[in-house]
């Protein structure tokens, strides 16, 4: 829920990033209502985001941006959770449970430095929690909320950890030792998503406008690259992954930008990638 009273650079951030249909969450939404079968319905109170978290962002330009790195990569931990064969059981509880709109809300964590999920059955929604923190990198917030859906579902452990032992004694002759032998069991293994799932999203290059900006990206590459500055106005990025390069060379097409104030007529930079 946008609101007149966010600054004007979140207004944008959020008519761009989020409601657009052409932005990557409404991408993934509109992708997991129809895995799932049910529409998606996910309006954040983004008055009440921002007021509790702004302390947490030096730069309010990054606000928007990383919370809608969460809802997509919430978007595709769920759809690889409904895709893989050994959660059909944990598929089929939800769908029953579930009313014809996948009703999903945004809250503020008390405690925890990474987004977490949480599936309400009394109210019938998802809860996408958000710490009162920086927010971790994509890696750790795909793997948190992986474990989130592998134990939303999940049947809890009976405390016993085998049946109770009976044995039946007595001295008539038409009596005889009756034992129940313990039948030990092995907890169950927690399911696992499918390699195809794992694969799928493993392969799938960021959304360039979901990508930090450059001065808090380079606290944190993503990538082992080789950056050599070959003369003065051309730099040399190598790399052994070629989807990657091309992804980085829209990357900085987008952001670098020609000084206006020097007066010397530099020619721009060039970034050859190899």
């Amino acid at each position: 829920m946008a609101s007149a009273n966010l600054p004007l650079r979140l207004r944008s951030n959020i008519r761009d990033l989020v409601t657009s249909p052409t932005s990557a969450v409404a991408i993934r939404t509109a992708s997991l209502g129809k895995t799932i079968g049910y529409p998606i319905s996910l309006d954040p109170e983004w008055p009440i985001l921002w007021t509790a978290l702004q302390p947490y962002y030096d730069d309010p330009a990054t606000f928007i941006p990383g919370i809608a790195r969460v809802l997509v990569s919430w978007c595709d931990v769920f759809t690889a959770w409904l895709e893989a064969e050994e959660n059909e059981d944990g598929v089929e509880r939800l769908l029953e449970e579930m009313r014809p709109v996948v009703k999903v809300v945004v809250e503020i964590l008390t405690t925890g430095t990474r987004p977490s999920t949480a599936w309400l059955a009394d109210k019938q929604l998802f809860v996408i929690g958000l710490p009162k923190a920086a927010l971790p990198p994509a890696g750790t917030i795909h793997a948190g909320l992986s474990s989130d859906f592998l134990s939303l579902f999940t049947p809890a452990p009976s405390s016993s950890t085998h049946a109770p032992v009976s044995t039946i004694a007595s001295e008539d002759p038409e009596w005889a030792d009756v034992s129940i032998e313990p039948q030990i069991r092995t907890p169950a293994a927690l399911p696992r998503q499918s390699i195809a799932a794992q694969e799928s999203v493993s392969d799938r290059l960021p959304d360039l406008a979901l990508i930090p900006r450059p001065e808090e990206l380079l606290r944190r590459p993503p990538y082992w690259l080789l950056v050599r500055q070959d003369t003065d106005n051309r730099v040399v990025v190598q790399g052994s992954h070629a989807p990657s390069l091309e992804c980085m060379e829209a990357y900085l097409k987008r952001w670098c930008r020609g000084n206006p104030h020097r007066v010397d007529r530099v020619g721009s930079l060039q970034f050859p990638f190899f």
